[in-house]
């Protein structure tokens, strides 16, 4: 039991890596968007940091 919650919290973990590498990049990319870009690159942010947020409250 305990081994599995390990697994899980290294796959949380993973995940959340890999969420805010995306985050990062897709943050880098908006400061050269123009305005119907930027709204669409929120968007999207948005569902990123939900997913976050979704993996956090899994994780408790």
């Amino acid at each position: 039991m305990l081994k599995e919650k390990i697994n899980t919290a290294i796959e949380h973990a993973r995940a959340l890596t890999l969420i805010n590498k995306e985050c990062l990049e897709l943050i880098d990319y908006m400061e050269e968007c123009d305005e119907d870009e930027l709204r669409s690159n929120l968007d999207d942010l948005k569902k990123l940091l939900i997913k976050a947020k979704e993996l956090l409250k899994g994780e408790k």
